[in-house]
């Protein structure tokens, strides 16, 4: 009997254990942004406008990291989406209304 050379190698099975997919990311984004929300509250008193942005900015700058990493990518990809909502919802409009409350007439 003679094998046939044409027929396709079935796909290895996914290790597992390995890096975490979107959903962990998204977890991850919120945590990290309720402990953002926390330091930002302490970061006003001392930095003024600077303490309302660094942690939230330190957090998509280290997903923005993982990016380069292959393995690593769908879980950064979790994490700036609640970076980027967060701006969108919270950060943007808050900084605005700071903004237009400390401009005089």
């Amino acid at each position: 009997m003679v094998s046939d050379p044409e027929q396709p190698t079935p796909p290895e099975p996914a290790a597992p254990g390995g890096p975490p997919g979107i959903g962990p990311g998204i977890a991850t984004g919120c945590g990290l942004h309720v402990l953002a929300l926390t330091l930002m509250v302490f970061g006003l008193g001392a930095f003024s406008a600077l303490g309302f942005v660094w942690p939230f900015v330190l957090v998509a700058l280290a997903a923005a990291v993982l990016m380069f990493w292959k393995p690593w990518r769908r879980f950064a990809t979790g994490i700036l989406i609640v970076a980027a909502a967060m701006w969108l919802v919270f950060i943007g409009p808050c900084l605005g209304i700071l903004v237009s409350a400390g401009q005089t007439t």
